[in-house]
């Protein structure tokens, strides 16, 4: 009879230290650092709270998760046929797998051109419009660093598969990715020149002027107004047929 109450009692203390400590696992989130997705983290907390999962650990350990520290990684593919989180993450039990920026977190993407300066790549407009990750991922971006130059794009490669003027605005609108600003031109002796990008695209495209007029960027080549007359730079367009004439409307620029 005493060894039975000893036992008891026994019980009666350990049992919520073992809940104590049951607990501080249970809510200890696991961070896993993918190849090129970034870091995925897996809150104990968050899952321990979903209906049919309150504190019962054995819905996932050991049978669809080892706790004995294994080093083994679940692919994608893997988890398409149930293992590891495609066990429950399967649509139906719980959110699919397509659903990738659930547990991928994403962000702008900065694309660093020299020519015309930073491209920003939106993952969450382009998610409003196109919420499936498998539209282009990785059949179109396989999420390595490799660059497309524009001419790879407009036979469909990269951002090209979809910008093509059907599916969405084409890549001839270069300032929907490509910031332009205005520009001021020194000239000696002169009242500084600008030119008005917001004006110019309102009237022509990009394609009208680069590259075969103005090579994008900064160039530090100097035109002439005498060039300027011949058909160079300015006097491409402002040759009095499709614009005012350089040679007259001098006050036009160098006001």
């Amino acid at each position: 009879m005493r060894i039975r109450i000893v036992v008891l009692i026994v019980l009666v203390i350990a049992l919520p230290l073992i809940t104590t400590y049951a607990a501080a696992v249970a809510v200890r989130d696991v961070t896993f650092t993918t190849g090129n997705l970034g870091k995925v983290v897996f809150s104990h907390q968050i899952h321990m709270k979903q209906q049919g999962l309150q504190g019962n650990c054995r819905s996932c350990h050991p049978a669809v998760f080892n706790i004995r520290g294994t080093t083994a990684r679940a692919t994608m593919q893997d988890m398409a046929q149930g293992r590891s989180c495609g066990a429950c993450h399967n649509g139906r039990t719980a959110f699919g797998l397509k659903k990738c920026d659930a547990c991928h977190r994403t962000g702008d993407v900065v694309y660093r051109i020299k020519a015309t300066g930073k491209t920003v790549f939106s993952h969450r407009k382009h998610l409003e419009s196109t919420p499936d990750c498998g539209g282009c991922h990785p059949g179109v971006f396989n999420h390595a660093k490799k660059r497309f130059t524009m001419a790879e794009m407009a036979k469909g490669k990269s951002c090209g598969a979809c910008h093509t003027g059907r599916k969405t605005f084409p890549l001839k609108n270069c300032d929907r990715c490509h910031p332009t600003r205005e520009l001021i031109f020194k000239v000696p002796d002169l009242k500084d020149s600008p030119f008005s990008h917001a004006f110019h695209t309102g009237v022509y495209r990009c394609e009208n002027c680069h590259d075969a007029i103005f090579q994008a960027g900064r160039s530090k080549t100097v035109v002439t107004m005498d060039q300027m007359a011949k058909g160079k730079s300015c006097g491409a367009c402002h040759d009095g047929k499709t614009a005012f004439t350089v040679a007259e409307n001098c006050e036009k620029c160098h006001s």
